[in-house]
Order: C-alpha cells, then structure tokens, then sequence
C-alpha cells in the first residue's frame, strides 16, 4: 500500500481520545484486508511513527511498544 494511502487509513482511524498503536494497527490491517499479513504490522507502526513526527498524531510512550503507547489525533 502506498504511503499517502496508509496515512489517511491511519487517521481515518484514529480519534481525538487516546487509543493503544496496537488497537489502531489492527483497525488499518481490517480495513485494507491484510489482517494475518506478514510484515503489515511493521509497515503500519512506521507510518504512525512518522505522522507523530510530523505532528498529525499525538503520541504517549514509546510507538514500539505497541501495546503500551498510545496515540490519538493532533489538536
């Protein structure tokens, strides 16, 4: 999937609450089907890295850790 496409997946996804990286990575892979797919996850985790870099997402903790971090949509 295309990086700009993956993006808008990602915030599509997203709220203005707070939601664990692991939550919305299962939500994007629902959406575009490769729920079960090897490497998805990865490739999904990297791109909300970079929204929360760029400031699109607001971010809680470390974004490796998936299961303990949290994101929601920049105010």
């Amino acid at each position: 999937m295309i990086g700009m496409e993956m993006d808008d997946l990602i915030l599509a996804s997203c709220h203005d609450r707070w939601q664990k990286v692991a939550m919305v990575i299962v939500k994007v892979m629902e959406k575009t089907g490769e729920l079960g797919e090897r490497g998805a996850e990865a490739a999904i985790a990297t791109r909300i890295e970079a929204l929360a870099d760029a400031g699109r997402l607001a971010a809680a903790g470390d974004l490796k850790d998936w299961r303990h971090s949290e994101i929601r949509l920049a105010r």
